[in-house]
């Protein structure tokens, strides 16, 4: 663990350093008696006691922070708790649900079996089965979707809903299956005349079809609300599995949390050890020149500093054992958590059972469509003879309206029990929406937590950002400042170079002016060396000639150079657009892994750090390939004027080099980006190998869920059956009850007299003793305090003097960096001064380029000004050299004194930040002091108030006691004669 994990690192850090000077003491490890411990104490003075007063504080710490914990352990049971009560509320309603299938199934098969009339009676009864299907299905319509909304609020709790293709049709269901079947009501009146109806085949044909247009208009409104049902289980599912997702991510913050505090213990166990140790050392050294009374007051010390010791030793242990019980506490959430899951996957199976059986109605619904049709054919046929059978029917009216009257009651029976249905669901609809708005009341919470959570997080991504940020500046300021300084270099060479040369060029004009003088005097001499001369030339020219194949050569080297910078640059610009698309890849995963890759962040930043610095370097290829342009034109332009070709060719291959240079750089980092890559590709296979896991691991708790199901519905009927005992228990109870109830009243009456008045009087001796006892511990706990406040403003006035001399640092520095932004400002200004003075020499180096192309004119005319212009040339040729190499000589130590000042505004910029660094610690540590001595004050000001409160309340227990004596010793003979009266009484 670092020390920004563990709050108490900075003062044991501080501290420490007071145990190495207990050698200049007398520190060995020979002594045995205490005595020389407490010598130690003395001359050590408040040092001693605040290393156990920082201890002190390190064990408050730790048991606020086990409070916490425990605290968000209680939450978490809390949690569990409600999950598990919503869970057995739903097995409730699914019991529910399946007994009133079962009931209905019944009622249609014991309905079905009364409907098997004879033969006789069927031909008479056909005209009223026709009225009362009409009926019939209107009303087991309506059952199935009471039925169907019932299972809809079961699934939205358990699991996702069926699918749609699972929808039941009611069309044409005969009335000898539905659940309603032996209930006929007649929706049309008897003729009186016959006692029949009077419908006919033409009236069934409308009936029939609004009866198929309801039923396809109620299954369409089925598949609608499965659907919308589906949908909303799959949102609640995602929910869920959120949910357990951030409980894990919990569970593993707090696990941490108990490993810091694990490894605090273990530290504070090594820093008692090693002072018990030092301390055996120390009493070993010390001498033995003190006097009986300071012997004795030193034993007393010693002693009270052992007793702390040893009461810190307890408490270690006890947090100790405190961490043990919060693992297994955690232990038992966990396992608590995989119950959970199981009880899911039981109610995801028991849903999917509840399909099964729906998919089974609907096959015998079909069936009983295929049977009804039958019968509507049969029907049809009979109208035809209903005429016939006129007569007989007159006979059997008064049959009929017998059935009639109990098929009334029978469905009055039914419409009873639907009402009684629908009020059940409505409670349950009721009690559905109040666990939904708890529910929601929850995640409310929990949505603030992440929002306050997510603030944080930005402000820190802020102020990393801003950092980085100011040193990118930085090191772009350093860069720039470098390339200004090289620039200036160049510019000094370049113009020491041009002036030399003007110098040059005007004394060679004087000197050709007076050869001149003295070769026209001499050009009939020179007539005959004509031939020679000319032979030298061709010489001369083969020479050039030659020469001029060279610098092809090289140019065409260097094309090919240039060429290849070409096509890396393009591979560069490749590479960059497939990093790119490989950011587009990774933000896709991330979207997907948020809840995984949390971690990761930093990585990203990584990734985006390293395709600003390629950008950083294509554009600093850039600004070096247009400055290549520039010095070969400038160069070029050279060449042209002066025919210095073997300089030329130097400077060509020293720019070669140094491209080939630069293009390594450039492919090293290519390679470093593309492992980079590759680490992160491996990363994310392994995040995913990860979740597959994690995947396996629900699919294992699922099974083990359906193995404890039976479990369960056997733990649920031995419980029915101790609640038929308890209820049978019970009522011989109150029986008992009632006769026991008046005995104990006057018994109750009697003892509670003489309890009170023993209670009043012990408890009143017993705050007393408390009082005095506690108003002593708190008188010394003033003391100690008091000391702690002392020793707190002693090191504040330190701090604050640490933190002045700091501060004079901090300015110097600044003045530092001022100076030295000054200095570089005056160096650009000077190049911009530099740049004009070289455009205006450039002009006058045109200028007399041009008069010296017409003196060479002229002078070409003879023969012998030709000669010594040649030499001339060869002689300027040689001087130039050496002034080249006096200049690289100037341009080399010009560059060791820009790295010199370089070095110092680094090592000034180092200070700096460390003198920042320093600073911002030391205001840490001024701001932890303060707290502590806040709190100090505020904990002496409550010890004030309990010290006065306790004064009084002592005051007024004496008076208290001395009353209370005298009352008890008058009341308690009169007590007691009241308890052998109730006696006597109870054996009346």
């Amino acid at each position: 663990m670092g020390a920004a994990d563990n709050p108490l690192t900075p003062s044991l850090s501080e501290e420490l350093p007071i145990l190495s000077k207990l050698q200049d003491y007398g520190y060995s490890e020979e002594a045995d008696s205490p005595v020389f411990l407490a010598t130690i104490m003395d001359s050590m003075g408040d040092k001693g006691l605040s290393l156990l007063e920082s201890l002190v504080n390190q064990l408050a710490d730790f048991s606020e922070n086990s409070e916490s914990l425990n605290k968000t352990i209680s939450d978490l049971k809390e949690q569990l708790d409600q999950e598990k009560r919503l869970t057995h509320n739903l097995k409730a309603e699914n019991l529910q649900l399946s007994e009133e299938n079962a009931r209905m199934r019944k009622q249609i098969e014991q309905l079905g079996g009364k409907e098997k009339l004879t033969n006789d009676r069927a031909e008479a009864e056909e005209e009223q089965l026709r009225q009362w299907r009409a009926q019939s299905l209107h009303q087991l319509q309506e059952l199935e979707r009471m039925n169907q909304a019932l299972r809809a609020v079961i699934s939205r709790h358990t699991c996702p809903a069926p699918p749609s293709n699972t929808a039941v049709n009611t069309e044409n269901i005969s009335g000898k299956e539905r659940p309603c079947g032996g209930y006929i009501v007649l929706s049309q009146a008897l003729d009186p005349a016959s006692g029949t109806t009077c419908s006919t085949a033409n009236e069934l044909k409308p009936m029939r079809l609004e009866q198929k247009d309801d039923t396809d208009r109620i299954i369409q409104s089925f598949q609608e609300l499965r659907h919308d049902d589906a949908e909303n289980d799959k949102d609640e599912d995602s929910d869920l599995h959120r949910s357990l997702m951030e409980t894990k991510a919990e569970l593993s913050a707090k696990n941490r949390e108990v490993e810091r505090l694990s490894s605090l213990l273990k530290d504070s166990a090594k820093m008692l050890q090693s002072v018990n140790e030092e301390n055996k050392k120390v009493e070993a050294k010390c001498p033995k020149e003190k006097s009986d009374t300071d012997k004795s007051v030193d034993k007393k010390k010693v002693q009270d500093l052992e007793q702390k010791l040893e009461s810190l030793l307890k408490t270690l242990k006890e947090q100790e054992h405190i961490i043990s019980g919060l693992h297994l506490q955690l232990e038992q959430k966990v396992e608590e958590l995989c119950f959970i899951t199981d009880e899911k996957v039981v109610g995801e199976e028991a849903l999917s059972a509840s399909q099964l059986e729906c998919r089974h109605l609907s096959s015998l619904i079909k069936d009983l469509n295929k049977k009804v049709n039958e019968m509507q054919s049969a029907l049809d046929t009979r109208t035809r003879e209903r005429d016939t059978a006129i007569a007989g029917e007159k006979q059997l009216a008064e049959a009929k309206e017998l059935a009639e009257e109990s098929f009334q009651k029978k469905c009055n029976d039914l419409s009873s029990e639907l009402q009684a249905s629908q009020k059940r669901q409505e409670m349950v609809l009721q009690e559905h929406d109040g666990l939904k708005k708890k529910i929601e009341e929850v995640n409310l919470k929990y949505e603030q937590a992440l929002e306050d959570l997510q603030k944080c997080q930005k402000q820190l991504e802020s102020a990393e950002k801003d950092v980085q940020e100011l040193k990118a500046l930085v090191t772009q300021l350093d860069l720039t400042r470098e390339e200004l300084v090289e620039k200036l270099r160049l510019t000094m060479t370049e113009r020491i170079v041009l002036e030399n040369q003007v110098a040059s060029l005007e004394m060679e004009l004087v000197r050709i002016s007076k050869e001149s003088d003295l070769r026209n005097s001499e050009m009939e001499q020179l007539h005959t060396l004509l031939q020679g001369v000319s032979k030298e030339r061709d010489q001369i020219h083969a020479e050039v000639q030659s020469l001029k194949e060279r610098l092809n050569v090289e140019e065409s080297t260097r094309k090919a150079a240039e060429d290849r910078c070409a096509l890396k640059a393009v591979e560069l610009e490749n590479l960059g657009e497939h990093l790119n698309s490989l950011m587009s890849d990774f933000k896709l995963v991330k979207t997907q892994l948020v809840t995984a890759i949390s971690e990761r962040e930093n990585l990203v930043e990584d990734l985006k750090n390293l395709t600003n610095r390629l950008n950083y370097c294509e554009q600093v290829i850039c600004a070096k390939e247009e400055e290549e342009k520039a010095l070969s034109n400038s160069y070029d332009q050279l060449m042209e004027e002066h025919q210095q070709l073997k300089l030329a060719a130097i400077e060509l291959g020293t720019q070669v080099q140094q491209q080939s240079f630069q293009c390594q750089n450039a492919e090293e980092l290519l390679k470093t980006a593309q492992e980079h890559s590759n680490f992160l590709e491996e990363e994310c296979r392994k995040l995913k190998d990860d979740l597959k896991e994690m995947e396996k691991q629900v699919e294992m708790l699922s099974r083990s869920l359906s193995q404890q199901s039976s479990f369960l519905d056997s733990m649920q009927r031995e419980k029915t059956a101790l609640i038929s005992q308890l209820s049978s228990s019970k009522q011989t109870n109150l029986e008992l009850e009632g006769r026991n109830t008046t005995l104990i009243r006057e018994l109750a009456a009697i003892e509670s007299n003489n309890q009170l008045l023993a209670n009043m009087i012990q408890g009143k001796i017993q705050e007393a003793e408390s009082v005095a006892s506690r108003y002593r511990l708190e008188h010394e706990r003033v003391r100690e305090l008091e000391q702690l406040v002392t020793c707190f403003r002693a090191q504040e006035h330190q701090l604050q003097l640490e933190s002045k001399d700091s501060g004079a640092k901090t300015a110097i520095l600044k003045e530092r960096l001022l100076a030295l932004e000054e200095q570089v400002r005056l160096l650009q200004r000077c190049k911009d001064s530099q740049r004009e003075e070289i455009s205006r020499l450039s002009t006058l180096l045109k200028e007399k380029s041009e008069e010296e192309s017409r003196r060479l004119n002229s002078l070409h005319a003879h023969a012998h000004g030709h000669d010594g212009h040649i030499n001339n040339g060869i002689a300027d040729s040689t001087n130039s050299k050496s002034k080249l190499q006096e200049l690289e000589l100037k341009t080399v130590s010009l560059a060791a004194d820009l790295s010199k000042t370089a070095s110092l505004y680094k090592d000034c910029f180092s200070r700096l930040q460390k003198a920042e660094s320093q600073c911002a610690e030391q205001r840490n540590e001024y701001d932890h002091v303060l707290f502590i001595l806040s709190k100090v004050d505020e904990d002496r000001l409550q010890l004030q108030q309990r010290c006065r409160q306790l004064v009084n309340v002592a005051g007024k227990s004496k008076l208290v006691n001395t009353n209370g004596k005298l009352d008890s010793i008058t009341e308690l003979p009169t007590e007691n004669d009241k308890a052998k009266d109730a006696s006597h009484g109870m054996k009346g």
